[in-house]
């Protein structure tokens, strides 16, 4: 009997291995457990490719935003001293309480953005936009992994898989694009 698809057919014979064979008279052939797995791993990625757009299509208008009068003066556009890696700067940085935060690694990445963008908004904004999207995808990936745990299906996927994957997306949509994010 002829396979439901040719290059079913040719491919698994050209592996070595006989074709699978419909079972109880049908045309569908059976899914190898590796095409479930390729399948799913390109779904993920495309739901976290979705994730990305969607926290690039709700903070997009910050692009075009300038500082704000909040603590942006204070922290960036009056203060000098985070304006450079070099290691007086780096160890202000690691030393200072300004504003009240000990916040070191926050100071390394306004420098970064200084050495990229000097005082121009747009690349301290489009830092901000860029980690809060990855922020996003690594909450997916953390509900994801919380729930196959949950099912004790952690390696392989699992029957469910695919709606673990769907929850997991909307989780880190809920954190992506929430109007909390605003203020941070």
């Amino acid at each position: 009997m002829p396979s439901a698809h040719p290059s079913a057919h040719s491919s698994a014979h050209a592996r070595g291995k006989p074709p699978a064979k419909p079972s109880h008279g049908s045309a569908a052939t059976v899914v190898p457990e590796t095409d479930l797995t390729g399948r799913l791993g390109k779904i993920e990625i495309g739901c976290a490719l979705g994730v990305v757009l969607a926290v690039f299509i709700a903070f997009w208008p910050v692009l075009g935003a300038g500082f704000l009068n909040w603590d942006d003066y204070g922290t960036i556009t009056t203060n000098e001293r985070f304006r450079g890696l070099d290691p007086a700067r780096l160890q202000w940085m690691f030393t200072t309480g300004l504003m009240g935060h000990y916040q070191p690694l926050a100071w390394v990445t306004l420098a970064i953005d200084h050495t990229f963008w000097g005082m121009r908004p747009f690349g301290y904004h489009l830092t901000n936009v860029l980690l809060h999207a990855l922020n996003a995808v690594l909450v997916g990936v953390l509900a994801n992994r919380l729930m196959r745990l949950a099912r004790g299906t952690s390696a392989a996927p699992a029957p469910n898989a695919l709606a673990d994957v769907i929850a997991a997306t909307l989780a880190a949509l809920l954190f992506g694009v929430h109007p909390m994010r605003v203020e941070s």
